[in-house]
């Protein structure tokens, strides 16, 4: 049987093979000091493709905030680099850490996390909120705050559509932790037209933690997280109106309860709004007591939409671990121009690598993404875990974690190709159909293709992360016409899936093989 054939100028990929054309075969790592562990939680995408991550550096006795820019094509951006702790000036130890951030258009950008803050009783932790700069100095115009008093934690911020800032995660209220809310006027001031300080709470049930945040069209908020009670962990979603009290349209009285599977792994991370105005959700969930993935879709009034997963269920909870006595579990979702989800977060094999799965529409694994759509990916021998992901406008999926190397964390980040049409190669010197075969292979593969003009080629053998097995043949000088060649594969290939990849100066073009 021929492999695939590729029409002269459109480029089509395997969807979740590592994308070569992002740092190193599609894989990027750096830190900021030379000891401790730097963490990424948060990944911004500006309109030009670039992106900003932000974490912290755990150095033992201080963390400090941390924050770089990186080129679209995965290179470090020479501005932007940021190492901050807010009471770095009274030469106390602290830690602050940096969980979530958003990025303006003319980019400037905030960050919130959670300071333990030296004067204040026992060294308690407390939500902050901090404004950037381009270049990565703290703006005097927005400067920092610190809005809660109590035990808080800052962990999703998100732009409203005038501009304000809008910081979730929780705080001590009653003896209990509850939903945290504030917002922001653009110049560091808080709103008192949202909740009459600028502060809103909610509560569920015992504990309450907000992790995450979108915003409708309308400017009402939708905040998801977890609810603890006394039969386990809930995903919990509010939605609150623009001047901060709940929406009763939406679920029981503004808020809405998904019990999932049952069971005390539920962890709702992340939620995302679909055009039209449904609700994705995701996270831990737990199936016969092992963690994975959790996938869940709400409508707009707040209840579980029928249409996604199995037996009107309207969530589903994937393993992205190859085998089910494997944990995985979800930190963050997008969701593509067709309405494909991206989640991604980590998957337990040997350790804890990157993991990254896409569905369908109705919940269904897509599977032209990765192994029935899961993509794992190991940066090193250590722990990996993806935080967060973007896509880009040519749908091209970015994910940024951290990866252990050299027995230190560091921040990691991945490029995948989405797969179908990636856009237009102007590598009109690929006339007709490339034919690969047989495939599956044996020990040789069979190329036969026509060439409208001469042409440099290069051949290479990869497996599906973009790492490169074997350099079949180098940068040849190939005359125009048409062409039969035999390519001989290093001897002991084993069996599996790999990526034959044609590249010329004009474009690149990748073909799967299986063995």
């Amino acid at each position: 049987m021929a492999g695939a054939l590729l029409c002269p100028t459109v480029l089509l990929g395997q969807g979740g093979l590592l994308d070569p054309d992002f740092s190193t075969n599609g894989l990027h790592t750096f830190d900021f000091f030379q000891n401790g562990d730097c963490r990424a939680y948060s990944l911004e995408l500006d309109q030009a493709g670039n992106m900003l991550t932000v974490g912290y550096n755990d150095l033992g006795s201080e963390e400090y905030i941390v924050f770089r820019r990186v080129l679209s094509d995965g290179t470090l951006g020479a501005t932007g680099t940021g190492i901050f702790t807010f009471y770095q000036q009274i030469g106390s130890p602290t830690v602050n850490r940096g969980y979530a951030s958003a990025l303006r258009p003319d980019g400037k950008f905030f960050v919130g996390g959670r300071s333990l803050v030296p004067f204040t009783p026992a060294g308690a932790g407390l939500m902050f909120v901090a404004g950037f700069t381009p270049a990565g100095d703290l703006d005097d115009t927005f400067g920092w705050d610190i809005p809660f008093a109590d035990e808080s934690s800052a962990r999703a911020v998100e732009l409203a559509p005038d501009g304000k800032v809008i910081v979730a995660g929780w705080t001590t209220t009653a003896d209990e932790l509850d939903f945290a809310l504030v917002r922001y006027n653009t110049d560091g001031t808080r709103d008192d037209s949202f909740s009459s300080d600028g502060r809103a709470t909610v509560d569920f049930q015992l504990d309450d933690y907000a992790h995450a945040i979108a915003v409708q069209p309308d400017g009402k908020i939708v905040v998801a997280g977890t609810s603890e009670s006394s039969a386990g962990l809930q995903y919990a979603v509010a939605r609150l109106n623009g001047n901060g009290t709940l929406d009763l349209s939406f679920g029981n009285n503004g808020k809405a309860l998904i019990p999932m599977n049952g069971g005390d792994l539920n962890d709702c991370w992340d939620v995302a709004l679909q055009p039209d105005g449904k609700i994705v959700l995701a996270g831990f969930a737990s199936q016969g007591g092992i963690a994975r993935f959790g996938i869940a879709r709400l409508l707009p009034n707040g209840s579980l939409d029928p249409d996604f997963g199995p037996a009107d269920a309207g969530f589903v909870t994937p393993n992205a671990a190859p085998s089910e006595s494997q944990p995985s579990g979800a930190y963050a979702l997008a969701i593509q121009e067709d309405g494909s989800i991206v989640v991604t977060g980590y998957a337990q094999l040997a350790t804890e690598r990157f993991a990254v799965m896409r569905v369908l529409e109705n919940g269904q694994p897509d599977v032209s993404f990765g192994n029935f759509g899961v993509v794992t990916t190991a940066f090193s021998l250590g722990d990996q875990v993806a935080r967060d992901v973007v896509i880009q406008a040519d749908q091209r999926i970015v994910v940024g974690g951290y990866a252990e190397i050299d027995d230190n964390l560091h921040f990691a980040m991945a490029r995948y190709l989405p797969g179908t049409f990636l856009g237009t190669v102007e590598w009109s010197s690929l006339e007709g159909s490339l034919l690969v075969y047989p495939n599956p292979i044996v020990d040789q593969v069979s190329l036969s293709y026509v060439l409208e003009t001469p042409a440099r080629m290069s051949l290479q053998l990869t497996d599906l992360n973009g790492r490169v097995i074997s350099e079949v043949m180098g940068e040849t000088d190939m005359h125009a016409g048409e062409h039969q060649q035999q390519v001989q594969l290093p001897a002991g290939l084993a069996s599996g899936n790999y990526i034959l990849v044609f590249q010329s100066p004009l474009g690149r073009v990748c073909v799967q093989l299986t063995k």
